[in-house]
């Protein structure tokens, strides 16, 4: 396949850089090259542990919990809460297991408007299948595993949920939501990708609205400079510092999450 037929929701910065990614595409993809991304990024516990983290910003909260076996490979979970000020709730639900590479080996992704499912996308890389769900049933696909997985966690784009909005956005058709903004990012989600774009040249990018994944050069979605590394996840980013992802920049809704210090207290 070739790359330069896939693309995806980038930021303008990482599209300035496509012409020479592309140029170099062939090359990249008949050497089998490694990512250039920094793998020694790999979190602040070792095998045998685990942590706990939190992030917070205007109306929106997030708790990562992240296990560290001994051959390296992660258990993560997470929970992200978006608190409308209609008194809208939304939350989003993610189970995660990365081998001791960082490549992802499952992962379950649910969003839920008013504790009512919107969708849940299933992944299994080891199968190359793919299963997103909403009440209307399940859609089955089969991406190409050529490349690690990477997800973008579903959004229902800030739908309407009241006055019964709630039920009219869990049984609308994915395609009901096209022109909203159909991605949200998660301390999971950045670190998932973060962990598969430092094992190879290319990622596949895996979206709810988007069953058979786009093809990325990993450094549109790992993007290192002076300060750290950004991470893309969909239309969002993340920054890090250090070990760990330090903020999430989502554009919809357009807030900034801040990783919580251990000692500081939890902003609600």
């Amino acid at each position: 396949m070739d790359p330069s037929l896939k693309s995806t929701s980038v930021s303008v910065w990482a599209r300035l850089r496509r012409p020479a990614i592309l140029a170099a595409s062939s090359l990249l993809l008949a050497g089998c090259a490694e990512a250039v991304a920094d793998e020694s990024i790999t979190g602040e516990v070792t095998g045998g542990q685990s942590e706990v983290l939190h992030f917070t910003g205007p109306g929106v909260t997030a708790r990562m919990t992240r296990v560290v076996a001994a051959d390296g490979g992660e258990s993560l979970q997470g929970e992200t809460v978006v608190e409308e000020e209609n008194g809208a709730r939304r939350r989003v639900e993610e189970q995660v297991t990365l081998d001791g590479k960082g490549r992802l080996v499952s992962a379950a992704i649910s969003l839920l408007s008013n504790e009512v499912l919107v969708t849940r996308l299933q992944l299994d890389p080891t199968h190359g299948t793919v299963r997103v769900s909403t009440p209307e049933g399940t859609v089955e696909h089969h991406p190409p595993t050529d490349a690690p997985w990477i997800y973008t966690p579903p959004w229902d784009g800030g739908a309407d949920l009241s006055e019964g909005g709630g039920a009219h956005v869990a049984g609308a058709p994915l395609h009901v939501l096209a022109g909203h903004g159909t991605t949200f990012a998660t301390p999971v989600s950045a670190w998932v990708t973060l962990r598969g774009g430092a094992t190879k040249a290319w990622v596949r990018q895996i979206e709810a609205n988007r069953g058979e994944g786009a093809l990325v050069p990993q450094d549109q979605v790992v993007v290192p400079h002076e300060r750290g590394v950004t991470v893309v996840v969909g239309s969002h980013g993340a920054d890090v510092s250090g070990s760990f992802i330090e903020e999430i920049r989502l554009s919809d809704p357009p807030v900034t999450l801040v990783r919580v210090q251990p000692g500081n207290r939890l902003m609600l």
